[in-house]
């Protein structure tokens, strides 16, 4: 899955080019799956670390989606 994101904590304009790209992807191992995520064309560091601080709620998000 791959998708543009913009968000209104960027402080800046709903334009393409303050959009990031965020995509995902699962691959099928022996004895598990592995997921992995990632976010491109931040506009800045702090816009970096903001999504980055981020992380561990969305993962827990998953988590509670795939243990139901």
């Amino acid at each position: 899955i791959k998708y543009n994101y913009w968000s209104g904590f960027s402080g800046l304009e709903d334009t393409l080019e303050n959009y990031s790209t965020v995509s995902y992807s699962i691959e099928q191992g022996t004895d598990a799956c592995t997921l992995t995520w990632t976010q491109e064309g931040f506009s800045s560091e702090e816009n970096r670390q903001h999504s980055e601080n981020g992380l561990p709620a969305m993962l827990e998000q998953l988590k509670n989606l795939v243990d139901l």
